[in-house]
């Protein structure tokens, strides 16, 4: 078929393939004559995109782009280094009275900080949106023990007991002081809550130091 020019401004006798490569240029075709609707599914690839033709105001990414954060695999922007709160670090100024024999709630009212304000009533809570592993260290010293005596300390996951540390007193001084320290590592989902619960032998009551308890925390792996 012969090509033919219409007056109507139309050309017919055209097939695909019918013009020589580099025809048709840029400076042949109308202002917005091409759209979405005329290319071809996978027409334009990284061979056709000039370079830095994507820039960061082309991503749909969720977040805010910035010289601290980096783009995740989800398609969203995180914190560079990594998102490591929630984290707290609470302790006692003051001493309290343990009951012998009875798991006794420690207390830790003063905070030194608390990122998501997820430490409270002496208990920490897992934060909506924060799932992950999350490492926890405690510590305390009570007053007044003796030889053979011991102190046990419990973190407590969701009312029941998870890890514990133990510790039998041996010295040629009574009425001494003697303390625990516990570390543990926790996959955690919202909601999860944590408290640090101790008891003694001593067979009487006896009282923390001041300034000597600590309960501390913060989220190592985000999920």
């Amino acid at each position: 078929m012969a090509i033919v020019i219409n007056g109507s401004g139309t050309v017919t006798g055209l097939a695909i393939g019918g013009l020589p490569d580099g025809t048709v240029d840029a400076g042949t075709l109308a202002t917005n004559s091409v759209d979405s609707a005329e290319l071809v599914d996978a027409s334009i690839d990284n061979a056709h995109l000039a370079d830095d033709a994507v820039g960061v105001a082309e991503l749909s990414a969720t977040g805010t782009a910035s010289s601290s954060t980096f783009l995740r695999g989800d398609n969203s922007w995180a914190a560079a280094g990594g998102d490591n709160t929630p984290s707290f670090k609470a302790h006692n100024t003051s001493s309290q009275t343990i009951q012998n024999g009875t798991e006794t709630i420690l207390l830790f009212p003063t905070e030194e900080w608390d990122t998501d304000n997820a430490f409270a009533s002496n208990k920490f809570t897992v934060p909506s949106g924060k799932d992950g592993v999350y490492i926890f260290n405690w510590h305390f010293i009570l007053a007044g023990m003796d030889s053979g005596e011991y102190v046990n300390t419990k973190l407590r996951l969701n009312g029941s007991q998870h890890m514990h540390t133990y510790t039998l007193f041996y010295s040629a001084n009574n009425d001494a002081g003697m303390g625990t320290t516990g570390t543990a590592i926790l996959d955690l989902n919202a909601g999860d809550y944590l408290e640090v619960i101790v008891e003694h032998s001593e067979g009487g009551s006896q009282d923390t130091y001041s300034n000597t308890n600590y309960f501390s925390g913060y989220r190592l792996i985000g999920v």
